[in-house]
């Protein structure tokens, strides 16, 4: 653990808080805190995705020890399908607005309910936390308290890099008080404690804007903001239709 710290304020040193302020002060695009963002999945392998509106979370769980690596482009096609069924679009090679040839997937062809592969056992983050999540953490200071997280924004573990990683643990396994829980205990491994010196708990990040620091509600809703950025980009490197993404987040 490291030395111990009084979270009295978010650092604007860390490269992505110091963005997502600069955007708050209008002296920066929203594309600046997203790449920092961006950066940071890449490097420890662990990406966000989201926020999602209304039932559109994707598929989740972890794929079956018999099973190989998914690219995170295949998933993504794969929830390109949920939202086309959640949209009431068209699978096939019918017509899809703004496609005139209809969605096919970046494969070429069509996909329905019985291509989808029985890979998923239950979801387990809690293998990850160590060598991903609380150094992604720390990284990052993307402490986003538990009502604003869980319901609309995926988690997903695989190997660290920037060319369609593989990915093998999906969607996030949290409830609302479970990720307060996750920060307090990263809290507690990365040497925070709350500003009146006391530790922080589960309560602190789950409906306590992480210990009452200043402007929290602000620096939420930007790095919302930037998940919903980087969501977009991987979505269009995936070759997907813009228009599903746009009809299931919320950003």
């Amino acid at each position: 653990m490291e030395e111990t710290r009084r979270l009295e304020a978010l650092d604007e040193a860390v490269p992505f808080v110091g963005a997502v302020r600069r955007v708050e002060r209008g002296e920066a695009s929203i594309e600046e805190p997203a790449m920092i963002l961006r950066a940071n999945m890449e490097r420890f392998g662990l990406f966000l995705f989201g926020p999602f509106s209304g039932g559109n979370f994707p598929p989740e769980g972890t794929l079956r020890d018999d099973a190989d690596g998914m690219r995170l482009s295949e998933y993504l096609e794969q929830l390109a399908r949920t939202l086309a069924r959640s949209a009431g679009l068209p699978l096939g090679p019918t017509s899809v607005p703004g496609n005139a040839a209809g969605y096919l997937g970046p494969l070429g062809f069509a996909r329905s309910d019985e291509d989808e592969p029985d890979y998923w056992a239950s979801s387990n983050f809690e293998a990850h936390e160590h060598d991903k999540l609380f150094p992604f953490l720390s990284a990052t200071m993307l402490l986003i308290e538990g009502t604003a997280f869980t319901n609309d924004v995926a988690v997903f573990a695989g190997a660290p890099g920037f060319a369609d990683p593989t990915l093998w643990e999906f969607g996030g396994a949290w409830s609302q008080r479970g990720w307060g829980q996750t920060l307090a205990e990263w809290a507690a491994w990365a040497g925070w404690v709350h500003g009146s010196g006391r530790p922080l708990t589960y309560v602190d990040f789950y409906i306590g804007g992480a210990g009452g620091v200043p402007d929290y509600s602000s620096f939420v809703a930007t790095a919302r903001r930037s998940i919903a950025e980087v969501s977009r980009q991987l979505w269009a490197e995936a070759s997907l239709p813009a228009q599903l993404l746009a009809e299931g987040l919320r950003a």
